[in-house]
């Protein structure tokens, strides 16, 4: 609901043209006050009174923003309207009114606005001193030659408001470098929301509400180049990634094209071979990218193709699921050693706890080239166990086993663990007694019970040979454990 309602109002500030809709985007009371008269004097015709509305609507605007920027501790704000409150009151109490100096006030705000403040664009600036220039024309005598006099036409009252309403008044007081500071801030604080939907509301009372394309585009530009090129902790990481999902519900189009337009050249220009796995992060975890250019795909995948798969996990299971990318990993895990392999399956067993449908693809990719890698692994493996020759041999080919325990039938389970009882080299090794202890527990999780070959093995750890090994003891402890509730159950 939040999305919807968040591109329903950006459709309409963007198509807007209905004058109603104007008049509800403005933000000061008194503004919006004057902009209501403008629409009512432009529909009946008088598009001098509607210029000269919208161009006081303009003035109570900037007065507004001036009061809000005095309360944040802006000096500039303070002194000016401190200066403008001493001409008022001169003009009230005074028998000789400075008209002059209010006018001249009046006449400052378009270059105030711009350069002092920052509160609109050079463009945008165009369009205010050119409603104050009409304000003048409609508000006196004015004749384009002796003969003809100025008309407003409904074209330019038109225009006038919707450029008063775009340009200032539906916008907050802080913009430019002010508004870029304030919320640079807000995301380096450790308690700026890591949800996005969050974001969107700690936003929406800040700069970032109607901002200018400008503004939205300095935001975008900077948190995708930090996200890209800076060693940053987790949880910055994760506010400047909600930050930027954020603005991106907020603006998708304009977020979709600046990226389309910037994302190449700063990957191309800024990036590092270092900070390349800081590029497929940013794509998996911000998918509003429409295309890249042709060199930056070629490096992503070449970046893939060098990459040590057993200490990034994280990485591959990001570009498994970036489509131009997913070719990639699958030639990668196909050209990988079978210890490269079994190391991503045990990595994929350790994230059970964050499973995801990105984390069982992987997996489910990394089983099957296993199992096409050899004509029966698991019998290897378990060949391998049952005759194991040292303790630290017997420990090395069961960490194996554990790697695809998950894969194991009932009668490759039981010759595990007879091997685990009549080879001594097993038995006595202390890898390997701590390693049946997890298998069993594992095996708990995956079928959620005890199977039988457990039970059978329980038997035979009862034989007097075992029964001075401590973790044995403990082993049959365990497996009563389970056994007990079971039959409480």
């Amino acid at each position: 609901m939040l999305i919807l309602e968040i591109v329903k109002r950006k459709s309409v500030v963007e198509t807007f043209f209905d004058l109603d809709e104007l008049v509800v985007l403005c933000k000061d009371k008194s503004a919006k006050q004057f902009i209501q008269e403008a629409v009512a004097c432009y529909r009946v015709g008088a598009f001098r009174s509607c210029i000269v509305s919208t161009w006081n609507a303009v003035v109570f605007d900037f007065l507004h923003k001036l009061r809000q920027l005095d309360q944040t501790g802006n000096g500039d704000a303070s002194q000016l309207l401190k200066e403008y409150e001493e001409r008022i009151k001169h003009f009230e109490e005074s028998s000789k009114p400075d008209v002059k100096g209010l006018w001249e006030f009046e006449s400052s705000i378009p270059d105030l606005a711009l350069k002092k403040f920052e509160l609109i664009s050079p463009p945008e600036y165009t369009d205010v001193k050119r409603l104050l220039e009409d304000r003048s024309r409609c508000a006196h005598p004015s004749m384009i030659s002796l003969e003809q006099t100025f008309e407003a036409t409904a074209e330019l009252a038109r225009y006038h408001l919707r450029s008063a309403v775009m340009h200032l008044l539906q916008h907050s007081p802080v913009q430019g470098k002010a508004a870029l500071e304030r919320i640079w801030q807000d995301i380096a604080s450790e308690y700026f929301p890591k949800e996005p939907e969050s974001a969107v509301k700690y936003f929406q009372k800040g700069p970032l509400t109607r901002a200018r394309p400008s503004l939205i585009r300095s935001v975008v530009i900077g948190l995708t180049v930090s996200l890209l090129t800076e060693d940053c902790p987790q949880e910055e990481l994760e506010r400047q990634f909600s930050a930027l999902n954020a603005i991106s519900l907020m603006y998708p189009q304009e977020v979709g094209m600046i990226l389309n337009d910037k994302l190449s050249d700063i990957i191309m220009n800024k990036v590092t071979d270092e900070n390349w796995d800081k590029v497929v992060t940013y794509l998996k975890k911000f998918p509003v990218w429409e295309k890249l250019s042709e060199p930056c795909i070629i490096k992503a995948r070449n970046f893939i193709q060098r990459l040590n798969i057993t200490q990034n996990t994280d990485i591959i299971l990001y570009a498994l699921r970036i489509d131009f990318l997913r070719s990639s990993v699958e030639q990668k895990l196909q050209n990988a050693s079978l210890d490269e392999i079994l190391e991503v399956i045990d990595r994929c067993k350790s994230y059970q706890i964050l499973l995801s449908s990105d984390l069982l693809d992987l997996a489910n990719l990394a089983n099957n080239l296993l199992q096409q890698r050899l004509p029966n692994p698991l019998s290897e493996f378990i060949d391998d166990f049952e005759k194991s020759g040292s303790y630290a041999g017997a420990e090395c080919n069961i960490r194996k086993l554990a790697k695809v325990m998950h894969l194991l039938d009932s009668s490759q389970w039981e010759r595990v663990l007879n091997a685990f009882c009549n080879n001594d080299q097993i038995h006595y090794s202390w890898g390997c007694q701590s390693t049946i202890c997890s298998l069993f527990e594992e095996s708990i999780k995956l079928y959620n019970s005890i199977q039988p070959y457990w039970n059978s093995f329980r038997v035979k750890l009862d034989n007097e040979n075992f029964s001075h090994i401590d973790a044995i003891t403990k082993l049959k402890q365990l497996i009563d454990s389970y056994s007990l509730v079971k039959q409480e159950a």
